[in-house]
């Protein structure tokens, strides 16, 4: 199956109305490996050996997909449509809009899983990045050239003899594409005057003879998008009535071209509002659903070849050798320790290693990395109050820091930094950022201890903390040695909570924004936001893979064949009008 593409891409927040009617020191060394003992797979990442060929969100920070990349629908691509290569194609097509389709969003592997994470989840234009604005150059200068086809029709001598078939192909193709979209929109009763309304072969005789009422047509047209869109886009549709009057005052074609350009947005809005209302109206069904779907698409990848498990299998048994009997978690039974096994290399992920996280994971590779960036982040506020610490502590001051004085210079240090989206960009925001925490932390300690900082003094805690910041630094390693410690233990904890639970029931848990999304004010609240992001994913992630891949490394063709190849569960034979 080829790679799916769209110009739609998925968005957050609210999409519009719905069409109407609807210990100090470092941290101790793992051991290495000899006779009868096992290597621990972040260790032997670190020493640059790949256990795992096969890999999604790798731990250098780089998105990378392996044996994959034709096995995923994916509803945020930002790749153009083939009609749009094809330079007589409108910018929107009836057939760009099928896959906002309720059959294509419940066939979305990509978007049922995101739509766990995201109550808010919405389709929008894709228009982001370079490609959005590649997109938008090509929109221009189609309706440029619109506009001058518009002008060459018109002015074409007006002969019995003009053959139909030497129009120009853009003109019919507008208009063909209006009629196809209008017909999604609306019911039955009311596509035999849409049909009548915009007769292509009429409405282009019209046009070159100079006879089309362009302002009737609009009016008709206005008069059924507004009985069929969301109120919100009422104006809107006022708006493109007034460019064809002004069209027609005037009698300059851009105007018209305008009009029709309008035309195409309220339709492609109207296509958007009813399938965000589909999407927010079948989420449930779609939640409940997810482990059931997903396993039954993997499984199918996985027999037709498109995704190999062995590298998902030789991750997960890695840590299974290293792990099975060294740990134990309070609170957990033994039945839960292959979850506390699994987890353990996902929080490993999460760390300045480079272990990566096998292939199973491409549906959470960006939440994933997100949180890499997020632990860095916590780790180097860690880092920065220990500084403050030690710094006060060479200047005799013995007591301990207040709890309000940790969380303001963790507030300070978030500010000065800025946001990064990242592994590799946060940790370059804090390292270009020591001049300006160096300095937030000797005016605390001035503040504390009354000894004023010389400019020697601080250059040295510039440099010691510019060498703290980096990885190989002891600090480092010892302050996120404990916080992955942290992370592992009470992500066990929770996920074990959320896995006894109703899927719905998980997804309607607080969504912890990212770290450097979240307000300054919440910063006491940022390892519990990570705990709480990574037991959502991960737990998820085990209901799905935990018994078809990680603890049952074989016979795989056998749960293959108990699955129907169709929809599963609720979703199959599922209708909702829009």
């Amino acid at each position: 199956m080829a790679p799916t593409t769209s110009q739609y891409g998925r968005g957050i927040g609210g999409s519009g109305n719905p069409a109407r009617g609807q210990d100090h020191g470092k941290q101790a060394p793992h051991p290495t490996s000899s006779s009868g003992a096992v290597d621990c797979p972040a260790c032997v990442a670190q020493e640059g050996q790949n256990l795992f060929p096969q890999v999604i969100c790798p731990g250098d920070g780089q998105r990378r997909i392996q044996g994959l990349d034709a096995a995923v629908g994916d509803h945020d691509a930002e790749s153009h449509s083939l009609d749009a290569c094809l330079d007589h194609v409108p910018p929107v097509t009836a057939r760009a809009l099928q896959e906002l389709e309720i059959p294509r969003i419940i066939s979305n592997p990509r978007l049922r899983h995101d739509v766990n994470f995201d109550p808010n989840l919405h389709f929008k234009p894709n228009t982001d990045g370079e490609r959005g604005r590649r997109k938008r150059q090509q929109s221009d200068a189609y309706w440029a050239a619109l506009s001058e086809e518009f002008l060459a029709c018109v002015d074409a001598p007006r002969d019995p003899r003009w053959e139909l078939d030497s129009r120009p192909p853009k003109l019919p193709r507008v208009f063909g594409e209006i009629r196809s979209i209008l017909r999604t929109l609306i019911p039955e009763r009311d596509v035999p005057i849409v049909m009548e309304m915009l007769d292509v072969t009429l409405l282009m005789q019209q046009i070159r003879r100079g006879t089309l009422d362009y302002l009737r047509l609009s009016t008709c047209l206005a008069h059924v998008l507004k009985s069929h869109c969301a109120p919100m886009r009422d104006n809107w549709v006022d708006d493109m009535v007034d460019r064809f009057r002004g069209g027609v005052r005037t009698g300059q074609v851009r105007h018209l071209v305008e009009g029709v350009r309008m035309l195409f947005g309220v339709l492609e809005a109207m296509k958007l509002d009813v399938a965000n209302h589909q999407v927010r109206t079948i989420r449930p069904l779609l939640i409940d659903d997810t482990v059931t779907f997903e396993q039954h698409y993997f499984l199918r990848r996985i027999a037709n070849g498109t995704l190999d498990p062995q590298p998902a299998i030789a991750w997960y048994s890695a840590y299974e050798r290293y792990w099975g009997h060294r740990h134990e978690v309070v609170g957990l039974s033994d039945r839960d320790r292959p979850l506390a096994i699994f987890l353990r290399g996902v929080v490993d992920f999460l760390g300045s290693s480079t272990v990566d996280l096998p292939a199973t994971f491409v549906f959470d590779c960006e939440r994933m990395t997100s949180l890499k960036a997020d632990v860095l982040g916590l780790v180097a506020l860690e880092v920065c109050v220990k500084k403050l610490e030690n710094t006060l502590e060479e200047q005799g001051h013995r007591a301990a820091l207040p709890d309000e004085e940790i969380q303001g210079l963790k507030i300070a240090a978030l500010s000065l930094v800025g946001e990064c989206g990242d592994r590799d960009v946060c940790r370059s925001h804090w390292l270009d950022s020591v001049d300006k925490l160096a300095l937030e932390i000797a005016r605390r300690a001035q503040r504390l201890t009354g000894t004023c900082f010389g400019q020697k003094a601080l250059a040295r805690l510039e440099g010691e903390l510019q060498t703290d910041l980096l990885p190989r630094s002891g600090l480092w390693q010892y302050v996120e040695g404990r916080a992955l410690e942290s992370v592992w233990t009470q992500t066990c904890k929770q996920s074990v909570d959320y896995l006894k639970l109703p899927m719905l029931a998980v997804a309607e848990t607080a969504c912890p924004s990212s770290l450097h999304e979240r307000p300054a004010e919440n910063v006491s609240s940022l390892f519990s936001s990570v705990v709480t992001s990574l037991a959502r994913i991960a737990s998820l992630h085990w209901r799905v893979f935990g018994s078809i891949v990680y603890l049952r490394p074989q016979d795989f063709e056998c749960e293959i064949n108990r699955q129907d190849v169709g929809l599963i569960g609720p979703m199959r034979g599922m209708r909702l009008e829009g």
